[in-house]
């Protein structure tokens, strides 16, 4: 009788989409073949969802940005549970956890390491940590690498033009979602002041990288051209108070709602006129799925591996990066074109059920363990 495998995936955080798409991976896979666990640095509101979905969680002491006393500390909780679960397979996420991980991986005699490339979404891919420390370290972590897997083709490519790691070793597995949440039925009404409004929105951390300001600059250009509107703004980060400071400049603070953190994301996103995501950086983007989902189109940018997700033209309209006035211009002609803003609504629906579910995701990610823990199993026969 085949046993089970026991698994454990680390991540620094599960701020943001990575949270998402851990979650996702973590249910979705065949839990009579796997014994799936977690790791991560805690402090944030999605990590209560791992508990209620019945995986065992591992807290650590870290968190996003450089804490040398915080890693050496995650690096000794990460040995001693590695040593004490005895783990066949741990599977990294993040740049600290996949560095911390795949030491205390190695130090204990993990069979098969996993190395997952969310790409350079939360730092500078320019800047002079990424290009000396993260570069180098790296490249020294490769040769205990047994896998990697890109969450999109153009993460591959940078990994590989940077020289971290060799094409035919990294697997692109793109995420997927539940569409049980995203139900064919209507949702039940956020309460609102303003019923008569479109409203256009977005689900993110509120960082630089995403083009928040972007948004906020655009809606002036929105609102003449389409009048009264409401902007949702679904999340929390370090740019808020800056969004907030340029919305009163621009007289706009009276057309936006910050609704900070929500575990009703199916039922925000199904009231939608338009869904915004004009990020500057973004390695693939779990929240168009979502959005795509919930049958609402999308004006997103043309950067990285948003074109593998967003169809342009097809299931939303894509702008260059870092210009509202072309994303404030795709906004509007959503909002005036009811017929497009169906038709590209409708479309994504279709795309995500045929190419990003989590049944199929699953998939590839126990096709890949099983074919990584069969060549550990050979060598050692």
């Amino acid at each position: 009788m085949t046993r089970r495998l026991k698994l454990l995936h680390v991540a620094t955080t599960t701020a943001g989409g990575l949270g998402q798409s851990l979650l996702s991976i973590t249910t979705g896979l065949n839990r009579q073949r796997y014994d799936v666990h977690v790791a991560f640095g805690t402090g944030h509101p999605f990590d209560n969802a791992f508990c209620a979905a019945g995986i065992p969680v591992y807290p650590l002491a870290l968190s996003r940005g450089v804490n040398p006393l915080r890693m050496a500390l995650c690096f000794f909780q990460l040995k001693r549970i590695l040593k004490t679960q005895r783990f066949d397979i741990v599977h990294v996420h993040g740049s600290l956890a996949g560095i911390l991980g795949r030491i205390a991986a190695r130090w204990v005699k993990t069979p098969v390491i996993v190395v997952e490339l969310h790409g350079y979404a939360t730092r500078d891919p320019n800047g002079f940590m990424e290009n000396t420390v993260f570069r180098w370290l790296e490249q020294r972590l490769d040769p205990i690498t047994d896998a990697y897997v890109a969450v999109s083709a153009a993460v591959a490519r940078a990994w590989v033009a940077r020289g971290v790691a060799n094409a035919v070793r990294i697997q692109v597995i793109h995420h997927g979602i539940d569409l049980a949440p995203f139900t064919l039925t209507p949702a039940a009404p956020v309460p609102r002041s303003d019923p008569g409004a479109k409203i256009i929105g977005t689900v993110c951390l509120l960082e630089e990288r995403k083009g928040m300001m972007d948004l906020v600059e655009a809606l002036p250009y929105v609102i003449e051209s389409c009048g009264p509107i409401v902007c949702w703004i679904v999340g929390d980060g370090p740019l808020k108070a800056a969004m907030i400071k340029r919305l009163r400049e621009l007289g706009m603070d009276a057309f936006v709602r910050f609704l900070g953190w929500r575990d009703d994301v199916p039922q925000i996103m199904a009231q939608l006129n338009v869904f915004v995501l004009p990020s500057r950086r973004e390695s693939f983007g779990l929240v168009f799925l979502e959005a795509m989902a919930s049958r609402c189109p999308i004006v997103a940018t043309r950067i990285d591996g948003i074109p593998e997700v967003v169809a342009d033209g097809e299931t939303g309209l894509l702008v260059e990066p870092g210009n509202p006035r072309l994303l404030g211009a795709a906004i509007v002609r959503l909002l005036q074109d009811a017929q497009l803003a169906k038709n590209l609504g409708e479309a994504g629906r279709q795309r995500v059920s045929e190419r990003f579910t989590r049944t199929a995701m699953a998939s590839a990610y126990e096709a890949l363990y099983e074919k990584l823990w069969t060549a550990q199993h050979r060598t050692t026969v």
